[in-house]
């Protein structure tokens, strides 16, 4: 059965989860926020693994993409089968 905890479950894992996702991607690469430059600036600064601009279509376009697509399949099959979550059930022996 349904309770409040599976609601917030739902709500949390596949509506607010992405939806964070999204606006901080959007965010990161578009003018309207941070912009990518200075994301890669921020990002390249300091010790460690720098990140290339040539990604810049790659977060721009293809994870958002990506995103929504698992955003909708998430909220999809939670409606066809709200037990089941979204991993295909394991099979025994």
């Amino acid at each position: 059965g349904k309770n409040v905890l599976d609601m917030e479950d739902f709500l949390v894992s596949n509506l607010l989860l992405p939806a964070g996702a999204i606006i901080y991607i959007l965010f990161c690469t578009t003018k309207y926020g941070w912009g990518f430059d200075k994301y890669i600036k921020e990002a390249n600064t300091g010790n460690g693994l720098k990140m290339p601009k040539v990604l810049y279509g790659y977060c721009k376009f293809v994870i958002p993409v990506l995103i929504i697509v698992l955003w909708v399949w998430g909220v999809w099959v939670h409606h066809q089968d709200p037990g089941r979550g979204c991993m295909p059930p394991f099979r025994r022996g």
